[in-house]
């Protein structure tokens, strides 16, 4: 949502920035043994360890996607990429679809505002905002 929405902003705005999105897939990190839940339960912690071991792909793979997208010259604002392979869980960057709700204009609209009360940050999206030249 936010980054569609940030991307629909900048083109508003006519700025020759673009906004992209990505997700790693399955990406074998530490931050499932982080979460909350997982605290003290050695079981669900073997279990993801194993799962990991079976299923996901390193964390390496998991940034390409990030990497894909803040790179490439053929990625375009709007664009959302993730791994390759069905149900894009690991695999080489390809573009990915986001779903239905994640493209909803009005609720994007709606985070996008609930972002600037809760943090007190209302972008300028003025032409000369990212002009480096000034």
């Amino acid at each position: 949502l936010f980054a569609y929405h940030l991307d629909r902003k900048l083109k508003q705005a006519g700025h020759g920035v673009s906004s992209t999105a990505a997700h790693p897939g399955w990406a074998a990190t530490n931050l499932a043994y982080a979460a909350p839940e997982m605290r003290g339960k050695a079981y669900q912690k073997y279990f993801m360890k194993a799962a990991n071991s079976l299923f996901a792909q390193s964390a390496a793979m998991g940034a390409l996607p990030t990497l894909y997208a803040a790179t490439q010259s053929d990625v375009v604002g709007g664009d959302y990429y993730g791994p390759g392979t069905v149900p894009e869980l690991r695999g080489y960057p390809k573009r990915a679809r986001s779903s239905r709700r994640s493209r909803d204009v009005k609720l994007a609209e709606q985070l996008w505002l609930q972002s600037e009360k809760l943090t007190g940050v209302a972008y300028d999206f003025g032409a000369d905002v990212l002009d480096n030249t000034a």
